[in-house]
């Protein structure tokens, strides 16, 4: 599956996107189950991040990196030969996201007043603004 991949890959470019996502979409739903699907996983979460840094590179304002974390949730509750490192692989992933960009607004928010409450200031504004705030005071 990985030459065929390669070889569409490089023929078109990404004007074949669509195409090789749902052949992704096919092999991790026919395959994915299986104990030893680690590999196409991989495979899978690596095009779309492939894709979403493309994205990001060309300035796309619609680039979209949930798509990776829908990939590795599906992955997660998978059992597979390499699960405690997929969950390794996982944080790695979220720590370099902002996390506007993974939630919702409500779910953003909750956070956010969560984490204010947990440094005892009222929310003022994106975490940033907290975290710059904190950094100033030290």
């Amino acid at each position: 599956m990985q030459i065929f991949i390669e070889l569409k890959w490089q023929k078109n470019d990404f004007l074949d996107y669509f195409a090789t996502k749902t052949l992704y979409a096919r092999a991790t739903e026919i395959a994915g189950l299986e104990y030893q699907s680690d590999r196409l996983w991989l495979e899978a979460i690596g095009f779309e991040r492939a894709v979403y840094i493309d994205e990001l590179c060309r300035g796309v304002t619609t680039a979209n990196c949930k798509r990776i974390g829908v990939l590795f949730d599906k992955l997660l509750a998978t059992p597979t030969y390499h699960a405690p490192s997929h969950f390794e692989r996982y944080v790695s992933y979220l720590s370099t996201i902002e996390p506007h960009l993974l939630l919702c607004d409500k779910e953003y928010e909750e956070i956010m007043k969560l984490a204010s409450k947990q440094l005892g200031k009222a929310v003022r504004g994106p975490i940033i603004t907290l975290v710059s705030t904190a950094v100033h005071k030290l």
